[in-house]
C-alpha cells in the first residue's frame, strides 16, 4: 500500500512535537482515572490508577497510592485536565469549580475546594474542557459558556471578558469539546437542539465568534435532536454527538474550516438513550454509554485498520457483537485512556466502574472484552483518563536506552501522523 502525499495535510512543528510528547508522556508517565462521584456524602471524586500494561492484569484499576479519593463541592460531575498533567478542575451542580494540582502519581492537592470558584450570577455546570491557557465551562442555566485563564504557575482561574459567550439564541449548553489546536470549541445546546461553535481568539481565549453550526430540524429528522455529549477526531475533520432519546442514535457530522458541520449520518447504537461518548486516541473507534438499556456501543470508524474503506469518518460500523453490557446500571461516561487499549464506563446506579480491553484486528477488531469492575462513590459520574507525572523518577538511562526511546517515538509520532492526517488511495 503507498500513501497518496497530495492527499496528506502538512502538520506544523509544534503539532509534530506534541505528537511526540505524548507518545514520551504514554511511554514514560502513568495514567490515572478520576471519577466525580455525583451524589457521594460527603462529596468527592474516586481516583485509580491504570494497569496500563498488555499483559496480565492489563487495564485493571487500583486506588492512587496514597490518596483513594479527593473532597469536592456538592455533585460534582465532569473533570477536566491540562494537558502538561499539572492541574485539574472538575464541575459541580451546585456552580462551583474545583481546582486541584496534581503531582507526582496523580495526587490531587485543593487549589480552590470547598468552596471552589463560584462565577457571577450563580451557574449550574457540567461540561467543561481545558487547553494548557484556559478552561471553558458549560453554564446550562444561564446559557453561557464562561472562560476562564489558568495561572500556569499556581492553576488559579481567573474569569476572562467574553461578550460572544452569552448566547443570544441556542439553550442549555450541556458539554464541549475542542479541537486539538485549540481554536474551536463546540458545544452541545440541548435546550436548543443545536451544536455550536466558538472561535477561540489566541490572545484572550474569548471567542471571537459563535456560529450556530447545526439546529436538528434543519436535516428533517423526524424523531428531534437531543444532542448530550460529543467528541472529535484527532484530525479534527469530524464531530460525533449523542441523541439522548429513545431513538437511540449518534450523529456524525463532518466539519469543514471549523465551524461548518455537514448534514449528519445519523447511525442507531443498538442502544436507549445515549449519553456519554469517547473515541480512542488514533480515532478508529467509537464508544458510546446507553443510560436506559445499560450497555455500550462501540464502532469502528471506517478506515483500514476497521476493515473498511479509508474514505470517511461519516461511516460507522458496529463492532461484533455491538452493544455490550455494560455490567452496572446507568451507564452515564465513557472514557478511553491514552495508550488505546482499554476503555472505562461509568454506572451511575451501581456505584462502580467497568474497564473493557478493546480489540484491535481481526474480524472483532473494536469489540470489548470485560475485564472487571471497581467500587467507586455513588453516583458516579462523567469519568476521565489522563497521563499524569510519574510517582517515583525515569531512572537514569543509557545512551544506547536513550537511542533506542528516540527512535520508539520518532515511530510513534509518524503513526499518529498518518492517522491523523493521511487518507489512503
Amino acid at each position: 500500500m503507498r500513501l497518496i502525499w497530495t492527499k496528506c495535510r502538512p502538520l506544523p512543528l509544534r503539532t509534530l512535537s506534541l505528537l511526540a510528547a505524548g507518545c514520551l508522556s504514554t511511554a514514560l508517565a502513568q495514567v490515572n482515572l478520576y471519577v466525580p462521584n455525583s451524589t457521594t456524602a460527603p462529596p468527592s471524586m474516586s481516583e485509580f490508577t491504570i494497569n496500563t500494561s498488555t499483559g496480565s492484569g492489563g487495564g485493571s484499576l487500583t486506588a492512587v497510592t496514597g490518596q483513594t479519593s479527593s473532597p469536592t463541592d456538592n455533585n460534582p460531575l465532569r473533570v477536566a485536565m491540562t494537558p502538561d498533567n499539572r492541574f485539574l478542575y472538575a464541575t459541580t451542580q451546585n456552580g462551583y469549580i474545583d481546582a486541584y494540582s496534581a503531582g507526582p502519581g496523580g495526587i490531587l492537592t485543593p487549589i480552590a475546594v470547598n468552596p471552589g470558584v463560584q462565577p457571577p450570577g450563580g451557574a449550574s455546570f457540567l461540561g467543561l474542557v481545558a487547553t494548557q491557557n484556559y478552561l471553558y465551562l458549560a453554564d446550562k442555566t444561564n446559557n453561557r459558556i464562561l472562560v476562564y485563564s489558568i495561572n500556569s504557575a499556581n492553576g488559579s482561574l481567573t474569569q476572562v471578558a467574553c461578550a460572544l459567550c452569552q448566547l443570544n439564541a441556542g439553550t442549555q449548553p450541556t458539554n464541549l469539546t475542542i479541537d486539538s489546536t485549540g481554536t474551536y470549541v463546540y458545544a452541545a445546546l440541548l435546550g436548543s437542539n443545536q451544536v455550536g461553535v466558538g472561535t477561540v481568539n489566541a490572545s484572550t481565549g474569548a471567542f471571537s465568534s459563535f456560529t450556530y453550526a447545526y439546529t436538528g430540524s434543519s436535516a428533517g429528522i423526524a424523531a428531534g435532536f437531543n444532542p448530550q455529549d460529543l467528541v472529535i477526531s484527532p484530525n479534527n475533520g469530524f464531530l460525533y454527538v449523542t441523541d439522548g432519546s429513545l431513538s437511540g442514535n449518534v450523529y456524525a457530522f463532518q466539519i469543514s474550516g471549523g465551524t461548518t458541520l455537514s448534514n449528519p449520518a445519523v447511525i442507531p447504537t443498538g442502544g436507549i438513550l445515549p449519553i456519554g461518548i469517547a473515541m480512542d486516541p488514533t480515532g478508529s473507534y467509537l464508544f458510546i454509554a446507553n443510560n436506559l438499556s445499560n450497555n455500550v456501543s462501540a464502532f469502528c470508524v471506517a478506515v483500514t485498520a476497521c476493515g473498511g474503506s479509508a474514505a470517511s469518518g461519516l461511516s460507522l460500523v458496529a463492532a461484533s457483537g455491538s452493544p455490550f453490557s455494560s455490567h452496572g446500571n446507568s451507564p452515564q461516561g465513557v472514557t478511553a485512556e491514552p495508550t488505546g487499549s482499554y476503555i472505562y464506563v461509568s454506572n451511575e446506579s451501581s456505584a462502580n466502574v467497568a474497564g473493557f480491553q478493546i480489540a484491535k484486528s481481526g474480524a472483532g477488531a473494536g469489540s470489548l472484552s470485560f475485564l472487571n469492575t471497581a467500587a467507586t462513590g455513588t453516583g458516579p459520574y462523567f469519568l476521565l483518563a489522563h497521563v499524569v507525572q510519574p510517582l517515583n523518577p525515569v531512572p537514569s538511562a543509557s545512551t544506547w536506552s536513550l537511542a533506542i526511546l528516540g527512535t520508539l517515538l520518532a515511530v510513534c509520532a509518524a503513526s499518529l501522523y498518518r492517522k491523523a492526517r493521511c487518507h489512503g488511495a
